[in-house]
């Protein structure tokens, strides 16, 4: 993150970029992060579309596929946080292109699978914890007895 966020914004979109920080920033909003997303963006416009005067599918696309490094359920947020960028800029261009939400990357979240125990088992680990030397049942240790109750 760190390059990124010490540029001066230099794309064709800078000027839309900051105005678009400004506001939000004026309603209340930190944006941090969201800033790094445009300097990311505003870079990689700057080095490959440097001649641009319309945000087209075609850069949204090459940015994309710029960050193929990036989990799909950030990458998802990334872009989601950009199109919304882009129905700002959508009022004063007209032609700005406008991402789909149903092509973004489908955020996975793996269920964890619960783990069920039995009372035989709570009863054999309550018994471990109480059984276990005083100078092992420490706060850190898992099994500590104040952990275990039910």
């Amino acid at each position: 993150m760190g390059s990124v966020t010490t540029r001066k914004l230099g794309s064709f979109l800078a000027r839309s970029m900051q105005d678009f920080l400004v506001l939000h920033r004026a309603l209340g909003c930190k944006y941090r992060s969201q800033e790094w997303v445009l300097r990311n963006l505003d870079c990689y416009l700057a080095t490959h579309h440097p001649k641009g005067r319309v945000f087209t599918a075609a850069m949204f696309h090459g940015w994309e596929a710029d960050q193929s490094g990036v989990s799909p359920s950030v990458r998802s947020s990334w872009m989601g946080f950009l199109r919304r960028f882009c129905l700002y800029l959508v009022r004063t261009a007209p032609t700005t292109f406008i991402p789909d939400p149903r092509d973004f990357p489908k955020r996975h979240h793996q269920a964890q699978v619960p783990c069920l125990l039995s009372k035989n088992d709570v009863a054999r680990l309550a018994s471990a914890a109480i059984q276990m030397p005083r100078h092992v049942r420490t706060s850190e240790h898992p099994l500590r007895p104040h952990t275990i109750r039910l």
